[in-house]
């Protein structure tokens, strides 16, 4: 739905997100841009620094026109596709081939989505394009969101067979049978982003080409700002899926669905998901993490939530690690974290909380600026007998003298400990009574 209106009637502008459209006198268009919040990023352009307009064609603009979006991702897709078919005179940043990009869909049996620039020499070619996009970082969050909804290939080497090596050239059959096993191993395993559920697996053989299909049909239509067409898609698929009772697809499908609808929930920029603030509301929902891998097998980890100081046990999560062997906490508590933030279906938390120090406090950071996002993380690392609390944490502002805010924090901590434990012990049992 789309709204007129002029500069005189900016206190009436929604405060939700969408985009923009700037006219002249003559009703030429002269910019497109997109907004977090239409009524602050509009009014923003009449506010006079040194007694100048911040854009040169503000006293040209004599009415604008606004369309809401459920998200921010919305908005930058739709401001994308607006900009590309109207050509506006002063989005003049997303002509230079310099610095905006697109993203591409390649031309392949199993099709990888891409950010590129128009300028840059593919080795396979593209069979669609969208953009012109402002900035890299942009393109690559919404990728992100979108992926994490639908899974597809970035990256990974599709390989001609188990038998023959990714160039196609060297047979496995000449190299021992002991490379050989590895290398069909290192096949059946898929790529990393496979493992933590970014990708379906087609370098493993884990998808067909018909589902793989699918899910970029679904991708092309989303960026193409056909959200609704989605889910209608979705839903048709999902009714399919329960008639020949296939609850695993169907559950599959229902949960993207859920997250399709909910992206309103996910940040796109870093302003919409500020850093929290001291206060007993802003620490509503605290979650801590703790791995557990006594000896070489079975390892696992667990999510635990506090909420408003009290746990909630039925929002707590068990992860069995899958990418890593040996015993490094460190490298699984990255994919346990990577694996959890690609759940949109769940909640964000106000804070998190992660058993170890200064290095698993980095691990963390990481994982949240890959996701773009800005929950503080604190570190807990482990004292004698765990009594005591030596915190590591990711900003200035938290209220680390405070004695509630405190035991919020080691009720996370002792909480995921014991939680992993329990799982650890329990998934150990199990594998001795099947052996």
């Amino acid at each position: 739905m789309t709204t007129n209106f002029t500069p005189k009637q900016l206190s009436k502008l929604p405060r939700t997100s969408g985009i923009y459209y700037y006219y002249d006198a003559t009703g030429k268009l002269l910019y497109i841009g997109k907004a977090v919040n239409l009524k602050r990023r509009v009014s923003s352009y009449w506010q006079k620094k040194n007694g100048a307009y911040p854009r040169e064609f503000v006293p040209d603009i004599a009415t604008l026109k606004i369309q809401e979006t459920d998200s921010v991702i919305e908005a930058l897709i739709l401001e994308a596709n607006e900009i590309h078919l109207h050509q506006p005179p002063h989005n003049r940043d997303l002509k230079d081939d310099k610095t905006f990009v697109t993203i591409g869909i390649t031309k392949e049996i199993f099709p990888a989505v891409i950010v590129m620039r128009p300028t840059q020499k593919l080795l396979v070619p593209l069979k669609r394009q969208f953009g012109p996009y402002p900035s890299t970082d942009q393109a690559k969050t919404a990728l992100q969101i979108i992926r994490r909804i639908f899974p597809f290939r970035t990256t990974c080497k599709i390989p001609l067979s188990p038998f023959h090596s990714s160039s196609g050239n060297e047979r496995v059959e000449n190299k021992s049978s002991q490379q050989t096993k590895f290398i069909i191993k290192q096949l059946q395993r898929g790529c990393f982003d496979y493992q933590i559920g970014f990708c379906p697996g087609p370098c493993a053989g884990k998808i067909s080409t018909a589902d793989y299909g699918r899910t970029i049909q679904k991708v092309t239509l989303f960026l193409q700002g056909k959200k609704r067409q989605v889910a209608k898609k979705i839903e048709r698929e999902m009714s399919l899926a329960a008639k020949k009772h296939d609850f695993e697809t169907a559950a599959t499908l229902r949960n993207q669905l859920f997250a399709l609808n909910h992206l309103r929930d996910v940040a796109l920029l870093k302003k919409d998901r500020p850093v929290s603030k001291e206060g007993d509301s802003a620490w509503q929902r605290i979650e801590g993490y703790d791995i557990s891998n006594i000896g070489q097998d079975n390892a696992v980890a667990s999510m635990v939530v506090v909420t408003n100081g009290e746990t909630d046990k039925n929002a707590y999560r068990k992860f069995q690690i899958k990418t890593v062997i040996g015993q490094n906490d460190l490298k699984m508590m990255e994919e346990v974290l990577t694996r959890r933030f690609r759940h949109l279906e769940w909640p964000l938390p106000n804070l998190v909380v992660i058993d170890g120090g200064a290095e698993h406090l980095k691990i963390g950071q990481r994982v949240l600026k890959r996701a773009k996002l800005t929950i503080p993380i604190i570190g807990v690392a482990k004292g004698p007998e765990r009594k005591k609390l030596d915190l590591y944490s990711s900003v200035a502002n938290l209220p680390l003298t405070d004695p509630e805010f405190l035991a919020r924090i080691r009720l996370a901590r002792d909480e995921a400990h014991r939680f992993a434990i329990r799982y650890h012990r329990k998934r150990r049992d199990t594998n001795f009574l099947n052996t």
